[in-house]
């Protein structure tokens, strides 16, 4: 499958570290990973550069639940977007 460029959004380092090293194990792909933990550098980053998959924690420090969705999906509408979350709650999944 080749190279593909992820932008994530993340502010736990624990789960950096998780999905650093999942996306290193993988065998179809070679994973590259721009990191920012709040969704404003996150949003200059997408802007600024094409990427094949946004990841994204709804849960930062300037945003959270379903509005940080919502300002990914307007800043790149035509790109897929992973969404991991902690939240437990029905409405927001």
């Amino acid at each position: 499958m080749g190279l593909i460029q992820v932008a994530l959004l993340e502010d736990s380092t624990v789960e950096l570290r998780l999905i650093e090293r999942e996306l290193a194990a993988a065998q179809d792909a070679t994973y590259v990973i721009e990191h920012h933990d709040n969704l404003q550098d996150f949003l200059v980053a997408i802007g600024r550069r094409r990427f094949d998959v946004l990841l994204i924690d709804l849960c930062v420090p300037d945003s959270e639940g379903l509005g940080t969705f919502e300002a990914v999906r307007a800043a790149a509408p035509d790109r897929p977007i992973i969404v991991q979350s902690g939240l437990d709650e029905g409405e927001v999944a």
